[in-house]
């Protein structure tokens, strides 16, 4: 075997320890046979079988394919508000909406606390689920480090158009809204960086209502973008095929759209 020094195992230990990788892939990345592997794991008293029987509690492949409604929302709503950063999914909301991520943790079935932090006046809760695996199914759909900086368009081919409905709710729950205003009008609208993922997100959601989307982009200051649907017969179609009879959304934005469409 291969000699290796007491800190080259600690760093290997504390990658498989830490989900960094396979004892095959932690073989290539530090040029070892995989039996090497093994036997530190073994002389380290980390017992490699049950390593990773509690690691397939995870579903680290739930987002290798969108084919069904929650995947595609799930998506659009870490597309929203979710970000990656080494090898972590972090998902950030108010606190008032965590019963949805509740709800994503049982769905991944991921053992990933929720932590509750101050931010300017509003109370946030966030996931971190850490997983090399888990979060390079994400990064082929634009979930990347630096997202923000880095992911100008939506993943369009990437989603089959029956689950564009959920894709774009999920956005919508995230960095979008669904509201009335005082004179009684009910908008829904959608804000990003980029004039790019706007245009997407018209794009996809006229392919869904019959009365096509024609209202402008609206630049802010070149800081961000925004689209929002005004015209009422509009609103109500889109509040419609977006909410109506859907499995997973944020209930407070459900419950306005379902005023709409009744």
């Amino acid at each position: 075997m291969k000699r290796v020094s007491k800190d080259i195992e600690l760093q290997i230990c504390n990658d498989y320890i830490n989900d960094q990788g396979s004892s095959r892939e932690l073989g290539l990345k530090y040029n070892l046979a995989k039996t090497t592997i093994l036997k530190i794991l073994k002389r380290n008293n980390i017992n490699p079988v049950n390593k990773r029987l509690v690691n397939q509690e995870l579903i680290i492949d739930y987002f290798e394919e969108i084919n069904c409604e929650e995947k595609a929302y799930l998506l659009g709503f870490i597309f929203a508000d979710g970000c990656v950063s080494n090898d972590e999914l972090f998902i950030d909301i108010h606190q008032k909406d965590i019963s949805l991520l509740e709800k994503f943790l049982k769905i991944v079935n991921s053992k990933a606390k929720i932590t509750t932090r101050q931010k300017q006046n509003s109370m946030m809760s966030r996931i971190a689920i850490k997983n090399r695996e888990f979060t390079q199914h994400l990064k082929k759909y634009g979930i990347i480090e630096n997202k923000t900086q880095n992911t100008n368009h939506l993943p369009i081919e990437l989603i089959p158009k029956k689950y564009y409905k959920d894709f774009l709710r999920g956005l919508i729950d995230g960095d979008g809204w669904v509201t009335k205003t005082a004179e009684g009008y009910y908008h829904i609208g959608f804000v990003t960086r980029y004039y790019d993922t706007a245009k997407d997100f018209v794009f996809m959601l006229n392919t869904l209502i019959s009365e096509k989307w024609n209202n402008k982009i609206i630049n802010k200051n070149d800081k961000y973008f925004m689209v929002q649907i005004q015209k009422q017969s509009q609103v109500k179609e889109a509040a419609k095929i977006l909410y109506e009879n859907n499995n997973i959304c944020l209930p407070r934005k459900f419950e306005l759209a379902q005023q709409i469409y009744e």
